[in-house]
């Protein structure tokens, strides 16, 4: 992937889950699924490779759960269209800088039934 300069920000990639090139457009394949496009809770990794999915399954609407890094005292962060302030933070959704303002950690018993896991 370095060789062929096929990821973005942050490199190396070895030993992280790469941000790959194109992954926003991989993301327009993944809304297309039945299974996601039906889901109502989708669990989606903490990586930055997935900030344009979990961005758009915000914006449609869904609840997406992310689970935090090693160390904090929740077990998800519950991202929803209905806790973003304004606009311009659901545009940024997916973004970790932005969904740390505003998601509502949940603990063990607040965990709604998830549909997928990406």
């Amino acid at each position: 992937l370095e060789e062929n300069n096929a990821v973005l920000f942050p490199r190396p990639c070895h030993g992280r889950i790469p941000n790959c090139a194109g992954s926003a457009v991989a993301c327009g394949h993944l809304l297309q699924l039945p299974a996601l496009r039906d889901a109502a809770v989708v669990k989606v990794h903490p990586s930055i490779g997935a900030a344009a999915l979990r961005t758009a399954l915000v914006m449609a609407k869904k609840t997406v759960l992310v689970p935090p890094y090693p160390g904090a005292d929740f077990l998800y962060l519950l991202l929803h269209h209905s806790l973003a302030p304004s606009a311009s933070a659901l545009q940024r959704a997916g973004d970790k800088r932005e969904y740390m303002k505003w998601a509502r950690p949940l603990q063990l018993l607040e965990i709604p039934p998830v549909d997928v896991v990406v």
